[in-house]
């Protein structure tokens, strides 16, 4: 399970195209008593999207919907993605195709919103917090 990551600051993202890995670099606000923030990475990247990246970016949430609810909500997107840019695959033309290639390849879908800036998904096998000794770059 992922932490709600809510009000941290997006410090920074990496997307390593060869490696098919997108990591996430956050900081927690200025009035959290706690240490620095987390490091979340997606391993075994299908797809994903971003927009909107401010480079100031606060975090309102980091979810897991169900697959099926991913898709009912970016659908279109996902057909858009492909059409224009030959992002995923063809089956993202269709719901019915999405849910099919999706569950069988056992993906997470992790929806990103925001407070102010960066918002999106990610499509991706695997998804976990960073151990501490890994050093942010």
């Amino acid at each position: 399970m992922l932490p709600t990551l809510h009000d941290h600051l997006l410090i920074g993202y990496e997307v390593d195209c060869l490696n098919r890995t997108i990591t996430l670099h956050t900081q927690q606000p200025h009035w959290e008593s706690a240490p620095n923030g987390q490091t979340i990475k997606f391993q075994g990247v299908l797809g994903y999207h971003f927009k909107n990246d401010a480079f100031s970016n606060i975090i309102m949430s980091i979810e897991t919907p169900k697959v099926e609810d991913f898709i009912q909500c970016y659908a279109s997107e996902m057909s858009a993605a492909f059409k224009e840019a030959g992002a995923l695959d063809n089956w993202a033309l269709s719901k019915e195709a999405a849910a099919i290639a999706l569950i069988d390849a056992n993906m997470i879908a992790v929806v990103i919103t925001s407070t102010m800036g960066l918002s999106g998904w990610v499509l991706a096998a695997h998804v976990h917090l960073a151990e501490k000794d890994e050093p942010h770059k």
